[in-house]
């Protein structure tokens, strides 16, 4: 049969073993084989529409979850690997002196590898503990694009290969601490979040590589929270909340490309923003 005809089939294959599910606490182990597909289309990359084909990921993963101490302590770690085939990345072409086409093209071959976790610790009846982290090493093994040169007015081929994923960052980070304390008048609530974002390349054409200006900055924010619950079914809420607590100056996204009209667009974060909350639940 046809290797194409496999395009149409999304296979996946799980296998695990876990501790008896009577138990308090539990085990589970898995390992996970799937295959998946992205459907492809057509982009204004040129006079005429442009066909991309679809995307292709095999993705290989091995993870474990955990619940112990009572049921106290959560833990869920994935390690993955992922292979792509006509990987589908969004790029710009420069139609001629003014115009440029944006839209959908093949990058080729890539592979992704990563891990993540995801921990909760409950130490008694008033904290409340996590963490969450993902690591992604991401690289491609072939990117083949077109880049339009002005002296011919034809488009030659160039190899960008060397880039780095666009909008995936290498690690991200969050972590929070709430405390809570049920009294007479209600349940009141406050939580501290932190999160970290690594920076981020956002190049849209080729030869951006080496561009400080084509990579967005790292970035951390906190934010924290109080609440105050009615008693008995908590029907009325009432929520004191901050964002971006130090007031962080960072951009959250933006795309860059360096055609002949070449152009950088930023979107800034929020600022510190805060407030008061209400709601009532019937």
């Amino acid at each position: 049969e046809d290797d194409d005809d496999w395009d149409d089939f999304t296979p996946s294959v799980t296998l695990s073993d876990s501790t008896d599910e009577s138990s308090l606490d539990s085990l589970l182990v898995y390992a996970t084989w799937s295959k998946g597909f992205k459907a492809g289309g057509f982009s204004r990359l040129d006079e005429d529409f442009l066909s991309f084909d679809p995307e292709t990921v095999t993705n290989y993963e091995v993870g474990v979850k955990l619940d112990g101490l009572d049921r106290r302590l959560r833990l869920n770690l994935a390690l993955y690997y992922m292979e792509y085939d006509d990987m589908q990345v969004t790029v710009t072409r420069q139609l001629d002196d003014i115009r440029v086409g944006f839209g959908v093209a093949n990058a080729g071959q890539a592979t992704m590898s990563g891990a993540e976790i995801e921990l909760n610790y409950l130490p008694n009846e008033h904290w409340l503990f996590s963490l969450s982290a993902d690591y992604i090493d991401a690289e491609y093994d072939e990117f083949d694009d077109l880049a339009l040169n002005p002296e011919t007015g034809l488009y030659e081929p160039i190899d960008r290969s060397n880039e780095d994923f666009g909008y995936v960052p290498e690690t991200t980070l969050s972590a929070s601490g709430q405390y809570n304390l049920d009294t007479d008048v209600g349940l009141f609530s406050a939580r501290l979040a932190y999160f970290y974002k690594d920076e981020v390349f956002i190049g849209l054409t080729g030869g951006l590589v080496d561009e400080d200006t084509a990579y967005l900055d790292d970035y951390q924010l906190w934010s924290a929270r109080l609440v105050w619950m009615s008693s008995g079914d908590h029907d009325v809420e009432v929520a004191l909340y901050c964002d971006n607590l130090t007031d962080e100056d960072y951009f959250g996204t933006g795309n860059i490309e360096f055609n002949n009209q070449g152009s950088r667009s930023l979107v800034s974060g929020i600022e510190r923003t805060y407030g008061v909350q209400a709601s009532y639940r019937f």
